[in-house]
C-alpha cells in the first residue's frame, strides 16, 4: 500500500492511495478518482459521505452492490479526512 498527501502553498491538496487492487486520486478539486486493476475509472464526487456510510445500513448496502470496493473507498476516505484534520487545511 502507499499513501500520499500534500497541501501547496496555493492551499490545493493532492492525495493518492494505493492498494493491490485500485488506484484513489484527487486534486482536491474533482473528488476521488478511482482506478481498478482493468483500467476502469469513475469519480466519486462526495467523498466525504463515507465517513458515515457505515452507519446508514440501506445505503451502505445499495453502495455495496454497485461498487465492489467499498470497504477500501472507506478506508482511503478515513485516511484523507485524518490528513486535512491533522495539516488544518481550511
Amino acid at each position: 500500500m502507499r499513501i500520499e498527501f500534500n497541501v501547496y502553498d496555493d492551499d490545493t491538496l493532492y492525495f493518492m492511495y494505493v492498494t493491490d487492487l485500485v488506484h484513489i486520486e484527487t486534486d482536491g478539486q474533482e473528488g476521488l478518482l478511482i482506478e481498478d486493476r482493468q483500467g476502469e475509472v469513475h469519480t466519486i464526487s462526495d467523498p466525504m459521505k463515507y465517513l458515515t456510510i457505515e452507519q446508514h445500513e440501506d445505503e451502505y448496502f445499495q453502495t455495496s452492490l454497485v461498487e465492489p470496493y467499498l470497504h477500501t473507498i472507506i478506508e482511503s476516505v478515513e485516511v484523507l479526512f485524518q490528513n486535512l484534520t491533522s495539516s488544518n487545511f481550511q
